[in-house]
């Protein structure tokens, strides 16, 4: 059985979507890596939280700025909230790790109980730590005091197009970040 053409016909829908997002991300992306910029340059730390399968996308986020394999660079403070505890246990680890000086990356883009996501946020709240939320569930941060927190809102996708977004949006934010602490690197070979 060949399957070229169902592979063809994915990676051309992955492109299209996420060409397709650029000029509606590019700004909130931005801004989302300045946030973490200036967190990292004060002290603080990257704190990423997923829910369900959100999870492995808050980790690749803090794996982007823990570890660059591109080339040498010091570790960046982040930190990934582990999934496999109960809601209760990631709201007492948010209330109790996180700093002002920090900023929570929180995905939301897996079905889940909005209950469970306002929990979320209530907790990252009240540490006064900034936040960034990336979601198509059509979720929205209290109204932004000083540029508080950031919402990349995908828009309405399918789940597994959101989460090729997301993917791209974390490998974004690491260089983005990279590049505003480092200075950029060219990734070209000779």
């Amino acid at each position: 059985m060949d399957h070229y053409q169902n592979i063809a016909n994915s990676f051309q829908v992955t492109i299209e979507t996420i060409a397709s997002s650029v000029d509606a991300l590019a700004l909130p992306i931005e801004q989302s890596s300045l946030l973490m910029t200036e967190a990292l340059l004060a002290g603080g730390k990257i704190v990423t939280v997923g829910l369900g399968a959100d999870a492995a996308l808050a980790s690749l986020l803090a794996d982007t700025l823990l570890c660059n394999t591109n080339y040498e660079r010091p570790a960046l403070p982040a930190l990934a909230l582990p999934a496999g505890g109960s809601l209760e246990n990631t709201v007492r680890q948010l209330r109790a790790l996180v700093q002002q000086s920090d900023v929570i990356v929180l995905f939301a883009i897996s079905p889940c109980d909005l209950t469970d996501l306002n929990r979320l946020l209530d907790a990252a709240g009240e540490g006064n730590a900034r936040s960034v939320l990336v979601s198509n569930l059509n979720v929205h941060l209290d109204e932004p005091k000083d540029g508080d927190s950031v919402v990349i809102e995908l828009g309405d996708l399918q789940h597994i197009r959101a989460v090729e977004l997301t993917t791209m949006i974390s490998c974004c934010l690491g260089t983005l970040i990279e590049n505003n602490l480092f200075g950029y690197f060219n990734e070209t070979t000779e």
